[in-house]
């Protein structure tokens, strides 16, 4: 196959390999701290540290489920239960509980039977997920983004949402490349 690497960039969301294909998954909430975690809040000032400063919330999500981790940073315990809210850019909540303890540092939670509008390119639908912890730093607060969406390979075809989907990009490197010198374009590109 002359295609060895493959990608499709979607603002960098995640990559999935299909044998020797690797694409951009669509990935709005996975196993990563990609778009799927930006944090808004978390920002510290030039001066002092913050508060929130490495407060981290990840979020893996599928069409109807979300599991939701909070991790405090390095050296700070967290005191109390931590209080989760998603919430549409409308203003309009889809959840809002209390996430489970678990270590002094991490606080989680499983939430299924959710009904939210599904991400795909189309309608790129996006909620805010809000975590308040109280800690030995006072209150953590972060704000990260998810998107929900299913997305798998079944067959060597590609779903979103239980929709094929086709991935269009270019070849990162293409067959008649050579390490060893520029290609022949780039000769009318010198300064002259």
């Amino acid at each position: 196959m002359f295609l060895r690497s493959f990608r499709f960039s979607l603002a960098a969301l995640g990559s999935l390999t299909l044998g020797s294909l690797t694409l951009a998954a669509l990935m709005l909430g996975g196993p990563a701290t990609s778009a799927l975690a930006q944090p808004t809040d978390n920002v510290p000032p030039a001066a002092a540290p913050s508060p929130n400063a490495a407060f981290r919330v990840r979020a893996f999500t599928e069409e109807d489920r979300v599991r939701i981790e909070a991790h405090a940073p390095d050296g700070v315990r967290l005191t109390g239960p931590a209080m989760a809210t998603i919430t549409a850019a409308s203003g309009t909540p889809l959840w809002s509980g209390r996430l489970d303890a678990g270590a002094s540092a991490m606080r989680s939670r499983t939430v299924d039977g959710l009904r939210p509008a599904l991400w795909s390119p189309a309608t790129p639908t996006l909620y805010s997920l809000v975590v308040e912890a109280p800690s030995t730093r006072g209150v953590l607060r972060s704000t990260v983004r998810v998107g929900f969406r299913s997305f798998k390979s079944e067959g060597g075809k590609l779903y979103l949402n239980g929709r094929p989907i086709f991935l269009r990009g270019n070849a990162i490197n293409p067959p008649d490349r050579t390490a060893h010198r520029p290609p022949r374009s780039w000769s009318r590109c010198r300064p002259g």
